[in-house]
């Protein structure tokens, strides 16, 4: 498909999805015997609007009102058709309620471009969206002569004509503000508007507003945000109106324009960090109250002068002044920056300089509803004997999304972590005592350092905990600068680790024990590497699947050099490690748990469990060599397949 045409098609399913949803709420508002829940249900159904409504800023030119179909065209083609999958995505939560727009509704009859009835004057015409559309008044609506524009019909609230596909004046018809009951709307429509129904389509908005979070970063990357286009950032606005504000691009704005050093006039970088930077004993003494999360930056000594390093008036090297000076501030306004906003990190609460053992202390708060219980990391779990520690496989596979995800955006928006361990995915507990595994977060962030910025090349101490996940290049002395197929491999590993549900040290201790008879110190950093290809290759997939395989070895063993630094980047990442994180999600679990020891298995009673993006049983790839079941079933049109029996063959279950 040429630019053109896919960029035509990006913003027609966006017009579509957008009046479908707009559609439900006006009909929501008129129905008679909702005003009770109308409240809340209005109010949720506006947010998730306003969300979808701000991702179209991603095409929307300077004054917002129209669509920039040449930025558009100038998109990697892979990134447009991303755009476009995401929102085929809620469509088809939206498609029985746009059926029906499309008879009833007059702005959808006359501004979805995927309605068959859709017919347009290119130069008349102009389609033009409500910003504060969540008050409508019931009753007839008189027109005033104050409120007539060059012909068109306008209100008082904020329009923005979206003009590039076609171009119609519309206003609300007077018989959809009127308050009608449930029983007048026409047979076929009136199941759609139960409020079961409602609700339920209600939650898969929701949850593909959630899912979209993710893809925000390397989107930003894709259409030129932080590259060519930078100068088009201020595009990106909120969209709502005096009660809903809502910008899904702010946070990661942010943190690129840190990562660059640039002001951002919504941090006010310099007062956040003085207002945070506190002394060191108040920091000692905050450290030892509850519910404060304690993380350590020690500053590394060099007996070479290197990269402006001072020497102290002794005449001795002294590397942390210029250090201190420099990645102290810098740290602390990515981690304020990154636990304002849904990067997965914790609440920033200050930050202070101990200068006797040369090392930041930064200080977080605990998430709001955890209890006061320490938390535990990734690590402690798959060393734990308890079984309540013992992540289920759904478990296992969201754990790994989101640690993906959250690296991913990162990487997108211009910083690097340095640190990706199973010890730096941390859980909290909640207020009953369970464990939070909805809500892993990522801490450690004590080596964390712009893309741009300087790599101090100096030795490590030799940490095994830490030394096994990194790649070889940067064990020992390292001899290349830190980049972002280093974090890459990192997090491979931790993928190793959470789908065998092993530690890396204790692969690296397997390595040394039984291929060289105990001697650690012979253990080179590729055989480690090695060994944790291996692993995956042989023992990955029949735990997790294929596709959840293939995402490790790419991080493992990818060849990433051609991308590195490329705007292509993300977009590759954003593949390779399973398109939409779908491959979290695509497994099956043996409820007997000793699949592994069998030479073929026979499951009874399956239940596999498909992300929003894939409803369709047949691309699960669950059939697979030889595989086979019957008697498939679907409670929630798709999502969930229940099995009666599956019959794995030998060579899948070993």
């Amino acid at each position: 498909m040429d630019p053109a045409s896919l960029a035509l098609g990006v913003v027609a399913i966006f017009k579509d999805t957008y009046l479908t949803a707009k559609f439900i709420k006006k009909t929501i508002q008129s129905i008679n015997g909702y005003q009770a829940e109308q409240s809340s249900l209005v109010m949720r159904y506006t947010v998730q609007i306003y969300r979808l409504k701000n991702l179209s800023r991603l095409f929307r030119a300077a004054d917002g009102n129209t669509v920039d179909l040449r930025l558009l065209e100038t998109v990697p083609g892979e990134y447009l058709n991303t755009v476009r999958e995401v929102l085929a995505q809620l469509q088809q939560v939206l498609s029985k309620y746009a059926t029906h727009a499309a008879y009833l509704d007059d702005d959808y009859r006359r501004f979805s471009p995927l309605n068959p009835h859709f017919h347009f004057d290119p130069v008349r015409d102009t389609l033009e969206i409500d910003d504060t559309d969540g008050k409508y008044q019931t009753g007839n609506s008189e027109t005033t002569s104050e409120e007539v524009t060059d012909g068109r019909v306008m209100t008082k609230s904020k329009w923005w004509p979206f003009r590039g596909i076609g171009r119609m004046s519309t206003k609300i018809t007077n018989s959809s503000r009127r308050l009608v009951s449930l029983k007048s709307l026409p047979q076929g429509m009136q199941w759609a508007f139960q409020k079961s129904a409602l609700q339920e389509t209600l939650r898969e908005f929701e949850e593909w507003n959630k899912d979209l979070e993710h893809l925000i970063a390397p989107l930003l990357v894709g259409f030129g945000f932080y590259d060519e286009n930078r100068n088009l950032q201020d595009r990106l606005r909120a969209d709502g109106d005096e009660n809903i504000k809502v910008n899904i691009f702010q946070g990661h704005v942010d943190l690129n324009k840190l990562a660059n050093n640039q002001p951002s006039g919504t941090l006010q970088d310099s007062r956040i960090v003085n207002d945070n930077f506190i002394s060191c004993n108040t920091a000692k003494e905050k450290a030892s109250e509850a519910r404060i999360f304690l993380e350590l930056k020690q500053i590394a000594a060099s007996p070479k002068h290197e990269g402006g390093a001072t020497t102290s008036a002794s005449g001795r090297y002294d590397i942390t002044r210029p250090m201190k000076e420099l990645y102290g501030p810098q740290l602390a306004r990515l981690l304020r920056t990154a636990g304002e906003h849904s990067f997965r990190t914790l609440p920033f609460n200050s930050y202070a300089w101990d200068g006797e053992k040369a090392q930041y202390m930064y200080l977080f708060d605990y998430p709001r509803g955890t209890s006061d219980r320490k938390p535990k990391s990734l690590n402690d779990f798959i060393l734990s004997s308890e079984p309540r520690y013992k992540l289920e496989l759904r478990q296992r596979f969201f754990v790994a999304q989101t640690v993906a995800r959250a690296i991913g955006a990162f990487h997108s928006d211009g910083w690097l972590h340095k640190s990706i361990r199973a010890h730096a995915v941390k859980f909290f507990f909640l207020l009953d005592g369970t464990c939070d595994f909805v809500n892993p977060y990522l801490t450690d962030f004590e080596f964390s350092r712009p893309l741009a910025g300087i790599t101090r090349l100096l030795p490590q101490a030799v940490d095994v905990d830490h030394e096994v996940y990194r790649h070889p290049d940067r064990h020992g002395m390292p001899g290349t600068s830190f980049s972002k197929m280093h974090d890459i491999y990192s997090l491979g590993v931790v993928l190793l680790e959470i789908g065998l549900w092993q530690t890396a040290k204790q692969i690296h201790d397997d390595v040394v024990k039984y291929e060289l008879d105990g001697d650690a110190k012979a253990l080179q950093p590729q055989q480690i590497k090695e060994a944790f290809l291996q692993d995956a290759k042989e023992r990955l997939a029949h735990r997790m699947g294929t596709a959840y395989q293939e995402a490790a070895i790419a991080c493992l063993d990818g060849d990433w050099d051609e991308f590195v630094g490329s705007r292509d980047f993300a977009q590759e990442f954003y593949k390779r490690k399973g398109q939409r994180g779908d491959i979290f999600y695509i497994s099956i679990e043996c409820a007997s748990g000793n699949c592994a020891n069998h030479p073929a298995h026979t499951w009874e009673d399956v239940s596999i469990v498909l992300s929003q993006a894939d409803k369709s049983f047949g691309h699960t790839g669950s059939w697979e060599h030889g595989a086979t079941g019957g008697a498939m079933s679907s409670p929630d049109g798709g999502k969930t397949w229940k099995i009666a029996t599956l019959n794995i063959p030998a060579q899948k279950a070993q």
